[in-house]
């Protein structure tokens, strides 16, 4: 069977979706062409798998079978509809525009932007209990048990005594993305926890891109001389350094993923996101908000203290 998965952003659900892909490939021998973002694809360097940078052509004009479209803009409903293929799953489009999506995947995307009930979808959001991969899987056809997310990129300069620095300590990754402000911790919540981590003899590490350079050094100023900053600039990198750790507390975030795909085990915090549908494989603990508006996946807020504000540094510290 010849499928093509769509699935290019974020780059979190993306790793996470290389779950689906096995499964795939597990259940139907399947040879797979999965369109996706260019900056994913370095870590993406799977078996059997073709991967399509989404912003080239050509692809589309390949001999499928089955088209798995699990992004929800219109441009990719619209390829979705229109390729020759047998079997459809996932966001669609009619011919006016009018986006809608199939039937077995009505479970997941019954709970997305393309409900037509926005309320009922919150409603659902907030009240399901099945993991991500519990509704793919179940949706799509595919035998138990779950696979692991997997990931695979090519070792590069990052190795070497940052490496070594770095390993069996307990990293700290404290952006989330731009979408939801209060994904992210508290910066002195964070720094209180860095000061209990660092009174076992581990050392707590900042870490993150560019866009969390100036957070982490505010958190590090504030946790005194209990926490470093460790920065990376690429993917692979990223996803090296989660690699040698001994525990990441993280979000419900890009670095979740890739530690559950590493083996890594992880305290992930949830606030107006769901910790049900995120699976750690047993690897781990979910910290979620206790306040009732939980799981709103609203982008702002004025209800104080807000979801993040009420996690406790004492409810984290008993996690780690």
């Amino acid at each position: 069977m010849k499928i093509v998965l769509i699935k290019t952003g974020a780059l979190g659900d993306v790793v996470r979706t290389t779950s689906i892909a096995l499964g795939l490939q597990r259940q139907f021998n399947a040879s797979i062409t999965w369109v996706t973002d260019k900056n994913a694809i370095p870590i993406l360097n799977l078996d059997g798998i073709s991967f399509v940078n989404c912003e080239e052509n050509g692809w589309q004009f390949g001999d499928y079978d089955w088209v798995i479209n699990l992004e929800d803009d219109l441009k990719w409903c619209k390829i979705a509809s229109t390729l020759t293929v047998e079997r459809r799953s996932g966001g669609l489009s009619d011919d006016l525009g009018n986006r809608y999506y199939s039937d077995d995947l009505s479970e997941w995307f019954g709970m997305g932007l393309l409900a037509r009930d926005k309320n009922e979808a919150n409603r659902l959001k907030k009240a399901n209990q099945r993991t991500f991969y519990e509704m793919l899987y179940d949706g799509l056809g595919l035998e138990r048990p779950v696979l692991r997310p997997k990931i695979a990129y090519t070792a590069n300069d990052w190795y070497g005594d940052l490496a070594n620095f770095v390993a069996g300590h307990v990293g700290i990754n404290t952006g989330a993305g731009a979408r939801w402000k209060y994904k992210k911790w508290g910066e002195e919540q964070t720094a209180e926890l860095c000061k209990k981590i660092h009174s076992t003899g581990l050392t707590p590490l900042l870490i993150g891109g560019i866009e969390e350079e100036q957070r982490n050094a505010r958190i590090a100023e504030l946790a005194g001389d209990c926490a470093v900053t460790v920065s990376t600039y690429r993917l692979a990198d990223f996803a090296a350094l989660i690699s040698k750790l001994r525990l990441l507390v993280t979000s419900d975030s890009l670095a979740l993923h890739l530690a559950t795909a590493q083996h890594i085990p992880v305290v992930a915090f949830f606030g107006p996101t769901s910790g049900s549908e995120i699976d750690l494989f047993g690897l781990g603990e979910k910290v979620e908000t206790e306040l009732p508006c939980g799981r709103c996946y609203l982008s702002d807020c004025n209800i104080r203290p807000h979801c993040m504000e009420s996690i406790t540094v004492d409810r984290m510290w008993t996690a780690v």
